[in-house]
């Protein structure tokens, strides 16, 4: 890393933090002997008298082959450190920038890399605001070293404990990395003892054990999941809960009205007619919409197909594969707002807004996604998008949080307030389950078939989520004795929907 020569005193955090937006070549080797596959770089040097960049030393560039071969040999939006004086925090810069190698951040997004350097950069500030030099570990008692200070400031700062152990273990394993350089005199013990533990966890693939480092300085943290309110069901992590029917209608009604915009009206639909959360529905691009052009991907059901997560280009919660029904209304709804002008102008809005980031960079009008804001911005970023791993900070679905606030204001004020764009989801389960009802009573399917049929629309991996469905459907039965059947005003039109 290259010292700052010029000197300058940095106030705040943020002065303290340079983002480098593209380190090239960032596997690459140097050589100062020709090499084969070698790039030819020369270092600038300046004349001291008449000021003038001369030429100066020359080195070779050896890409590896893997990342170069994928033109990913990058680490985008680099967190540069800087000491107070701002110059380079040289030791933490080479740990971050090792750390960015060895954690695969090449050619990906660095958002969590530069958390870890916000916080390295807290402990720093820390030891300079209380006259400690972090390098010095030979305090005879542990309590009176940099790391063991560090620890019961937090310990005394009112954070939480995942916070703190999350922090302190940063800090743990920038020592760890400096133990390891000739340069430092680091001995690791005397920075906190360790010792390997089996903690049991449950994966996407089932219940695996795992042999993990556990530090002295780690703080308890409670392992007990939080009670879920009445009324509401967790689904994969989040606390839902189903509008009744009453509130679905002033909920659809309000949607015929002119204060929303067609796209918000289709975000929500799609919501609930699909199921989808936002990061599948703002991701969906115009490739999709061509599907519903054809009358021959109509299935007899009356829906069209659209595959998700995976490789189809649209997000989903853990990139898990999915198949989306669309209703044939849905579907040309969907279309007519595609084709139309406004649409088509924000579409020229995006392209053009790549092209003036880059101009070598060309889009087509297959992968430009649906829903755009006015300035032709994508509402959410998906994960395979080229631009993910340059931007510093991508679009994550904020405008479902906005339209959602726009919403309450026009509902009735016994609206539950807390209501969230993903009820719609759990509101979808909740409909389909009282269309599957009448169908068991006629004895066409069984109760352990609605359950299959809910946990498949809904892409539960586990059964269990889906039955706290059924249990919480139940209760709002006997709670609020709805009695209607699946023939309201909206879903009546796409009944077919629902028919295997």
């Amino acid at each position: 890393m290259v010292e700052t020569k010029r000197k300058i005193i940095v106030k705040t955090k943020e002065q303290r933090i340079i983002i480098i937006p593209s380190v090239d070549n960032a596997t690459a080797d140097i050589a100062f002997n020709q090499q084969k596959s070698g790039v030819l770089r020369t270092t600038e040097k300046t004349d001291p008298i008449t000021n003038i960049p001369t030429e100066g030393d020359s080195y070779y560039i050896i890409p590896e082959p893997i990342y170069n071969s994928r033109g990913e040999d990058y680490v985008y939006n680099f967190p540069f450190l800087l000491n107070k004086g701002g110059s380079s925090w040289q030791e933490a810069n080479d740990y971050l920038f090792q750390k960015a190698i060895a954690d695969e951040h090449i050619g990906k997004n660095t958002a969590a890399l530069r958390r870890v350097a916000s916080q390295l950069l807290d402990f720093k500030i820390y030891c300079e605001d209380n006259q400690i030099n972090y390098l010095d570990l030979s305090a005879r008692r542990s309590t009176g070293r940099p790391h063991q200070k560090y620890y019961n400031e937090l310990r005394n700062s009112g954070l939480g404990n995942d916070n703190i152990n999350t922090r302190t273990g940063h800090v743990y394993n920038f020592y760890k990395y400096l133990s390891k350089q000739d340069k430092y005199n680091i001995d690791l013990d005397r920075v906190d003892t360790t010792r390997p533990v089996n903690i049991t966890m449950e994966g996407r693939s089932g219940i695996f054990s795992k042999t993990v480092e556990k530090r002295s300085m780690t703080l308890r943290t409670s392992k007990e999941v939080s009670p879920v309110d009445i009324g509401y069901v967790r689904d994969e992590g989040e606390d839902l809960r189903p509008l009744s029917n009453q509130q679905f209608d002033s909920f659809v009604e309000l949607l015929h009205d002119d204060k929303f915009d067609v796209d918000e009206r289709l975000m929500c639909r799609i919501a609930l007619f699909t199921g989808a959360r936002k990061q599948t529905i703002l991701t969906i691009r115009m490739k999709h919409v061509e599907i519903f052009k054809e009358e021959s991907n109509l299935s007899p059901d009356g829906t069209y197909k659209i595959f998700a997560g995976n490789s189809s280009d649209i997000d989903t919660k853990f990139n898990k594969k999915q198949t989306l029904y669309f209703p044939k209304g849905l579907a040309e709804q969907i279309v007519i707002y595609a084709d139309s002008k406004l649409a088509k102008k924000r579409r020229d809005k995006f392209r053009k807004n790549i092209e003036k980031s880059n101009s070598e960079d060309t889009i087509s009008d297959d992968d430009i996604y649906l829903f755009l804001s006015n300035q032709g911005n994508c509402h959410y970023m998906a994960r395979n998008d080229y631009r993910h791993a340059k931007t510093k900070s991508n679009a994550t679905g904020q405008r479902t949080d906005s339209l959602c606030k726009k919403l309450l204001k026009y509902l009735p004020d016994d609206f539950p307030q807390g209501f969230t764009f993903h009820w719609l989801r759990a509101t979808f389960g909740h409909k389909y389950y009282q269309y599957l009802m009448p169908l068991v009573e006629k004895g066409i399917i069984n109760d352990s078939e609605v359950i299959s049929r809910v946990q498949a629309r809904m892409h539960h991996s586990k059964r269990e989520t889906t039955e706290n469905y059924l249990k919480l459907f139940l209760n709002i039965n006997d709670r609020i004795k709805i009695q209607e059947m699946y023939e309201n005003q909206l879903f009546a039109e796409y009944q077919n929907t629902w028919e295997d």
